[in-house]
């Protein structure tokens, strides 16, 4: 038998033993994470995961997009007034009539000697469809002074208030937190967005899909504080009319948590008081 030099060449390369190295079973599974959509997948629930339990990035986009949305008092009437419509806040407290106050005190010769003026993102913001971001008062009347400013009259709604969180009561804290809204006050982060509670909005849609299978299936309520006291001030009526209405007060409620920055621990003890 001849063989080619080709032949013999080649054949000599081929190697004599095979070696096949067989991992353990715990260290099988990372010939699937250096995949790099299995990767990405890991990334995104990593991230989506820590952003859920710190509210970090919420709390920088929320906070820049609170930044300039105020407004000033200045002499003269303002050209960038902007009044609310609605809600029983602003019904209360004559905020939805101030139109019409206005007119009816110049057409009796009044002139408006000093008024206030809304920034360009408060329009802005307004104008997505948030309600009127700004501190609210909790407490409102007539009160009159004297020439040398003693108080001469005074009759405020309502007549009873706790001025600083430290003085309400911790029983009564606690009651309305484990009613209401057991996590608000969590101290696991300073950056947390009260208005949303992701275990208690997700319960709420799971009920919500299980009643559309049975109907008499009880839905679980998805509110914070937060969205709360946005309805009962802005939501015609005091009432939630849909889901719109809830993201509006969700969203509405977020931005107004991050007026004075990105932690909220403050705010969400003005939320508690009031």
């Amino acid at each position: 038998m001849r063989v080619s030099p080709l032949a013999s060449s080649s054949r000599a390369r081929r190697p004599l033993v095979r070696l096949r190295i067989q991992l353990p079973w715990y260290l099988r599974g990372l010939r699937y994470v250096v995949r790099p959509k299995v990767a990405l997948a890991i990334g995104v629930a990593f991230l989506v995961g820590w952003e859920l339990r710190s509210g970090r990035m919420q709390a920088r986009f929320y906070s820049h997009l609170a930044q300039e949305t105020d407004f000033r008092v200045e002499e003269g009437p303002s050209r960038s007034s902007d009044f609310p419509a609605s809600g029983p806040y602003n019904e209360r407290l004559g905020y939805a009539r101030l139109p019409q106050f206005q007119d009816r005190l110049q057409d009796n010769g009044f002139v408006i000697a000093r008024q206030a003026r809304v920034s360009g993102r408060f329009l802005r913001v307004t104008g997505l469809g948030f309600y009127h971001i700004y501190k609210e008062k909790s407490r409102a009347g007539l009160q009159i002074q004297g020439r040398h400013g003693e108080l001469l009259y005074s009759a405020l709604q309502p007549g009873s208030t706790y001025s600083e969180f430290e003085d309400i009561p911790l029983i009564v804290v606690n009651t309305l937190l484990f009613i209401e809204n057991r996590e608000v006050l969590h101290p696991f982060s300073v950056y947390q967005n009260p208005a949303v509670e992701w275990d208690r909005l997700a319960r709420a849609f799971l009920d919500l899909g299980i009643r559309q299978i049975n109907p008499g299936y009880p839905v679980s309520g998805g509110s914070t504080l937060a969205t709360q006291l946005e309805k009962i001030r802005y939501s015609p009526g005091g009432r939630t009319s849909g889901l719109q209405d809830k993201i509006r007060q969700m969203a509405s409620a977020s931005v107004r948590s991050y007026l004075d920055g990105e932690e909220t621990v403050a705010a969400r003890r003005r939320m508690v008081r009031e």
